[in-house]
C-alpha cells in the first residue's frame, strides 16, 4: 500500500438528496458532482500521485471488465453497446496510465476523453452504491475508491497529465542521449 494512504481518509458515500450530515466541507469534493450515488472525499485526493498505484488500478478495472462483461451482456444485466463503450474508455484509460507512467506505446485519443471520464464516474457510483448497501467503506473498498476517484481527478479538463507526462518523458530521453545512454533506459 503506498504512503498516500498511511493517514487514512474519511471517504464517505452519499445519495442524493444529500443532508445535513453529507454536506460537503472545506477541501473536500463530491464525486461524481450531481445528483446520483457518490463519494465525498478529500480534495485533491489523497492517491492522486501515486502513478503506479493508478496505472495498475487502470489495469486491474480494465481486467475485471474483460472478465465480467461478456458474462452480464449474456444474462441481459447489461448491453451490449454500453459494455463495448465502457470496455473502450478503460482501455484508453490504462493505455494513457501505461504512457504515464512507462512512456511506452502512445496515449489515447484526446476524443475519448469525455467517455473516460463518463466511465469512471459510473465506477464510483458503483462503489458509492455498494458502500450504501453494506453501511459504509471496507478498508479495501475505500482504497479502491480512492484510486478511481483520483483517475478521475487526472481526467478533469485542463489537469495536463498526459501533457507532462509527455514533457518529461521528451526530457529524460533528451538527457539520455546527452549522456550517450540509450533513449529508453
Amino acid at each position: 500500500m503506498s504512503r498516500a494512504f498511511a493517514t487514512r481518509p474519511t471517504g464517505r458515500w452519499s445519495a442524493p438528496p444529500i443532508t445535513a450530515d453529507e454536506e460537503i466541507g472545506p477541501n473536500e469534493r463530491r464525486w461524481p458532482a450531481e445528483g446520483r450515488p457518490a463519494i465525498i472525499c478529500p480534495e485533491p485526493p489523497p492517491a492522486w500521485s501515486d502513478h503506479g498505484d493508478l496505472m495498475r488500478m487502470a489495469g486491474l478495472m480494465l481486467a475485471a471488465r474483460r472478465e465480467s462483461f461478456p458474462k452480464r451482456v449474456a444474462t441481459g444485466d447489461l448491453a451490449a453497446e454500453e459494455a463495448a463503450r465502457e470496455l473502450r474508455a478503460i482501455a484508453d484509460l490504462a493505455r494513457d496510465w501505461e504512457y504515464i507512467c512507462t512512456g511506452e506505446g502512445e496515449p489515447a485519443s484526446p476524443a475519448t476523453e469525455q467517455d473516460r471520464r463518463d466511465a469512471l464516474d459510473q465506477a464510483i457510483e458503483r462503489l458509492a452504491a455498494y458502500a450504501a448497501e453494506h453501511g459504509g467503506f471496507s478498508e479495501q473498498l475505500e482504497d479502491q475508491a480512492q484510486r478511481v476517484i483520483a483517475l478521475r481527478w487526472h481526467c478533469e479538463p485542463g489537469r495536463r497529465t498526459l501533457a507532462l507526462a509527455r514533457l518529461t518523458h521528451e526530457l529524460r530521453a533528451a538527457a539520455r542521449a546527452q549522456k550517450g545512454e540509450p533513449a529508453h533506459a
